[in-house]
């Protein structure tokens, strides 16, 4: 056997899942961020069907409660994942 490509094999494999567990690291709190300043944001929706709706920039939000098709209502950013956005609306008026 080749020691030295053997050696330099291994440590080719281990700078590449440091490199991957320090990517991992990183994304996870880029996300968590990210997903904490959408959170409790205050916003618009228009509601759809089936407690759906858009956000002012037309990002689809799960409602919390049934609100009445085609209000428009102000809300709260309660949680932000891969899946969507969820958001609880407010009883104050629009903003």
């Amino acid at each position: 056997k080749d020691y030295a490509s053997q050696y330099h094999q291994n440590t080719e494999r281990i700078n590449r899942f440091g490199a991957f567990i320090i990517f991992s690291l990183l994304f996870n709190k880029v996300y968590f961020s990210i997903g904490f300043y959408i959170a409790f944001h205050k916003t618009k929706v228009l509601v759809e069907d089936r407690n759906r709706g858009y956000t002012e920039t037309f990002a689809p939000v799960q409602l919390t409660k049934n609100q009445t098709r085609g209000e428009i209502i102000s809300a709260y950013i309660t949680k932000a994942s891969p899946s969507g956005l969820t958001a609880k609306a407010i009883n104050n008026p629009i903003l």
